[in-house]
């Protein structure tokens, strides 16, 4: 529907567009799954399924296949995933084939307000470096092989259930080349007697902390529990070994145990032997259940770099005060020699490597190593890093996932493809993937295509730029304008008045990056002046540092 602007009530033009779903499901192509399980069951031990499948019509089809999956419903309630039904992916509601464009969406007032992040980014709260703790989390989620039924559409499978208490969701889908169906159950997992210590995410070195560990007692028999207490790796016990424990059936009891992390980085492990558990017609074993803690030093990591020109002849040894302080479990050191600056390329990498977040600019910069380095160049960067196919697959998985930024418009953001654009980063990610084409990689044309298309944009009207965080919006737009004609530039994509153009506006650039990235594209032109006058401008850049969308680099 699209409603003609009124000029005499100063209204400009609206449109709407719906749409209408057209069900298309077929019931007799849909197959009944019956799951036939036990209710509850004891860790460490088989569960065994029967599976039966029937139709809504007519006789079972042959060779249906079913696969089964067992997995924490705790793990699964925390993005409410949805069984996977096979029958719904194809007969049920589909996203509509057609795209619609038009140009309403210039000429239509825009009221709403600025979009803000909900979380994430990489501001100065996240510089507290240092190494990240070492944290275990164990999650079951086995899936049985694939199985046929019989004729009558029967079946059975058995899943391993490891040491586990809780909620298993059992997932189950079956097709066969016409029909498709799915179903899910519930299973309890819980021993007769519960042992779980609560612990903290990481302690850091020369911590003290009182963990609790629960004894709850499931059985409809009074327990009496003797618990032995041991402590390995970089954790220590602080006090005595606990009572011996009464436990009413159903009831729970829960013990103090003090503990200290010991200096250094890595696991600490507490172990707890439970005894004395009895039930009529059964014997028991010791139930020992161990914990690790990952334990890290207490102070954010600092990085002393000494350099020094050596002569033939000359030795060097290292300063022995730049250690003094530190702590000898967490200590590393690289000795790098040249004959040119050296430049600290192992330590960038690495650093890359590590970081822990993956939003839009940190999954670029941690990529873009990868592209002109292989394993046996980490290797002598002193870098412990995949084989080439471990690391090329990487490369394609980062590709997908930068990807999944795109905006519907070309541009890219932090988190998902509905946040706000930003465009210093969208050059950024354009340039890495028209590289990573240029490298072998599969990456979509028309994904790179639609991001060239925004660049251009940029250069063609950069008032339509909305800049956000930075002390100069001037100096901002004039590095994303440079930036994005020198990724074009590398493709002759882009027009060469807008390069002059931008030229004429260099006394903005707050830094050297914008002015080095101008010049390289101006080199494009045919060995144009300008290119050489932005150069050395880049060089003798002194500009104060400050918040720009490129970081102030100069």
């Amino acid at each position: 529907m699209v409603r003609p602007g009124d000029k005499s009530k100063s209204a400009t033009p609206k449109r709407a567009v719906g749409l209408l779903h057209l069900p298309m499901g077929d019931e007799n192509r849909r197959l009944n799954i019956a799951l036939d399980n036990p209710q509850k069951m004891r860790p460490n031990e088989t569960l065994s399924v029967k599976v039966k499948a029937s139709v809504k019509e007519g006789p079972v089809p042959q060779k249906v296949n079913v696969l089964v999956s067992a997995v924490d419903s705790g793990v699964l309630n925390i993005t409410d995933y949805v069984t996977p039904d096979p029958w719904q992916a194809f007969f049920g509601q589909k996203r509509y084939g057609a795209d619609i464009y038009d140009i309403y969406g210039q000429v239509i007032e825009g009221q709403g307000r600025m979009a803000a992040l909900r979380f994430g980014g990489d501001g100065d709260e996240l510089k507290r470096g240092g190494k990240p703790p070492v944290n275990h989390v164990t999650i079951i989620a086995q899936q049985a092989q694939p199985v046929t039924l019989d004729a009558n559409g029967e079946g059975s499978i058995t899943l391993p259930i490891g040491d586990f208490n809780g909620e298993l969701r059992l997932m189950a889908q079956a097709w066969t080349e016409e029909d498709f169906g799915s179903s899910e159950s519930k299973v309890i997992v819980a021993a007769p007697v519960i042992t779980e210590l609560n612990t903290p995410r990481f302690l850091a070195s020369g911590d003290t902390s009182r963990l609790t560990l629960d004894l709850t007692n499931l059985t409809d028999q009074p327990q009496t529990l003797s618990v032995a207490l041991t402590a390995t790796g970089k954790l220590s016990l602080e006090g005595a070994q606990p009572q011996p424990v009464k436990l009413p059936p159903g009831a729970r009891s829960t013990l103090f145990i003090p503990v200290r992390a010991l200096e250094g980085y890595g696991d600490g492990e507490v172990t707890a032997q439970v005894t004395g558990l009895q039930l009529p017609g059964e014997t028991f074993a010791p139930q020992q259940k161990s914990w690790k803690i990952g334990v890290r030093p207490a102070f954010p990591a600092q990085t002393v770099n000494t350099g020094a020109m050596l002569n033939p002849g000359e030795s060097w040894t290292a300063p022995g005060q730049h250690i003094n302080g530190f702590s000898p479990a967490t200590l590393q050191g690289q000795l790098l020699l040249s004959g040119k600056p050296p430049l600290n390329l192992a330590r960038y990498i690495r650093e890359l490597q590590a970081y822990p977040y993956g939003c839009l600019e940190q999954t670029t910069s941690g990529l873009f190593p990868s592209l002109y380095t292989n394993a046996s160049q980490l290797k002598a960067l002193g870098i412990k890093g995949d084989t080439d196919d471990k690391r090329r697959a990487a490369i394609d998985i980062g590709i997908s996932r930068l990807l999944q930024m795109q905006r519907d418009d070309g541009g890219f953001a932090l988190w998902d493809k509905n946040g706000p654009e930003e465009y210093w980063l969208t050059a950024y990610v354009t340039d890495f993937l028209v590289r990573a084409g240029e490298q072998g990689y599969s990456v979509p044309t028309d994904a790179v295509n639609n991001a060239n298309s925004r660049l251009l944009r940029y250069l063609q009207d950069p008032g339509m730029m909305s800049i956000r965080y930075s002390d100069d919006t001037q100096a901002s737009k004039f590095a994303v304008q440079a930036y994005a004609a020198l990724v074009l530039a590398r493709q002759q994509k882009a027009p060469l008045v807008r390069w002059r153009e931008i030229w004429d506006r260099h006394g903005q650039a707050a830094s050297g990056l914008p002015l080095m990235q101008l010049g390289m594209a101006l080199k494009t032109d045919g060995g144009c002046p300008r290119s050489q006058q932005a150069l050395d401008l880049a060089l003798q850049n002194t500009a104060q540092r400050q918040q720009t969308l490129d970081g102030g680099l100069r």
